[in-house]
């Protein structure tokens, strides 16, 4: 199958009066006109610097401030996407850069998600533009991201990536030294806080929501939650080629969370 066309876009990563995290950081390319060929364009917001925000493709790093929520590493994520894009002189002060260098870079995309940003590889170089030298495998090698794989990132793609988490994970590195994702405790949101247990992102976000509901009534498990309270955030996922909903691959056991979800293995459907 032919790979899908990317557009490449030379342009700047802005850091400066904004607050990155470890997957996310804002862009000004070269030739704004250039994303109006992109689907979803109507979706994108431009700051008055011309930057856009753009969502890393393939990975999933610790929150740093998701609803005014955070995980651990989740500044330790910032800092090493900061640092991985040369913007080595940010100074932060409560999660906002207020100052550093403007950095030159390019990105490959070909697609904006719903909430209007725009999904990319990252590199600090023009060419060659191979996806495993891009930030975002970056990010994996040194094991400050989980894997994120959707069914709209290549195939090609998704296995370079998950190769780069296993070895991550099979050394330790970053979030897999201190990974709980198996099995966690959740008795409330603290449970999975910047002191508490670290776990897949995209499981955190489901895991903020459920808490919040089981705090105003509801009264069933986090399984019962995702299938009948969740809607669209009991995702469609591929596993070993078969469709199912995540709610299959988690059980909640008094207050402790225990899933097979695994970042290296699951493929997310995307909506």
């Amino acid at each position: 199958m032919d790979r899908p066309r990317y557009h490449v876009l030379p342009g700047t990563f802005v850091a400066q009066g904004y607050a990155p995290d470890g997957d996310s950081i804002r862009f000004a390319p070269d030739r704004l006109a250039a994303l109006d060929e992109l689907p979803g364009t109507l979706r994108l917001r431009v700051a008055k610097d011309t930057s856009v925000q753009l969502r890393l493709e393939g990975i999933d790093a610790p929150e740093l401030h998701y609803l005014a929520h955070a995980q651990r590493l989740g500044d330790a994520a910032r800092d090493a996407l900061l640092h991985a894009l040369a913007i080595d002189d940010a100074h932060v002060e409560h999660d906002f850069v207020t100052r550093a260098r403007y950095v030159r870079g390019t990105i490959l995309t070909r697609s904006i998600d719903p909430n209007g940003r725009v999904i990319a590889y990252a590199f600090r170089h023009v060419a060659p533009l191979h996806v495993r030298s891009s930030v975002n495998a970056e990010m994996l090698r040194a094991g400050m991201a989980y894997p994120l794989a959707y069914d709209t990132q290549p195939a090609e793609d998704r296995r370079a990536f998950a190769a780069i988490a296993r070895l991550a994970r099979m050394k330790k590195l970053g979030v897999w030294a201190i990974d709980r994702t198996p099995a966690f405790p959740l008795a409330t949101e603290r449970s999975i806080g910047p002191h508490g247990a670290l776990i897949f992102p995209k499981l955190f976000r489901r895991c903020l929501a459920y808490v919040s509901e089981r705090l105003s009534g509801f009264r069933g498990d986090f399984r019962a939650w995702l299938e009948g309270e969740a809607g669209a955030d009991n995702d469609v996922v591929i596993v070993r080629g078969r469709l199912m909903r995540l709610s299959a691959l988690v059980e909640e056991v008094g207050r402790e969370v225990r899933t097979r979800v695994d970042g290296a293995r699951v493929v997310f459907v995307a909506r």
